[in-house]
């Protein structure tokens, strides 16, 4: 398998992502690609790392500026309420 460096991207303050490029042609989508990336990593990916990908991922979209916030806004709402969430599980 071939190794990746992408934690010590991540590690350095690189603002790094995983990109699907054209998911019609190679078939594939970003969970498998993020996927991909933790196996290809030393050691894998920690949740937060993978947070940090996708967050990277909405600052570097070509969408406006107004929409690429107002989508990253949304995302991070949504990942706060899954980490409530399971903090919430954890906690009982």
């Amino acid at each position: 398998m071939q190794i990746y460096p992408l934690k010590n991207y991540l590690d350095q303050g690189l603002k790094v992502l995983v990109n699907t490029d054209n998911p019609g042609i190679s078939r594939t989508n970003a969970t498998h690609e993020l996927l991909r990336a933790a196996r290809m990593t030393p050691g894998g990916l920690s949740r937060m790392d993978i947070l940090s990908l996708v967050r990277n991922g909405f600052r570097a979209s070509f969408a406006g500026y107004d929409l690429r916030r107002k989508l990253l806004l949304s995302a991070e709402k949504q990942v706060l309420d899954i980490l409530r969430q399971e903090d919430a599980v954890h906690n009982e």
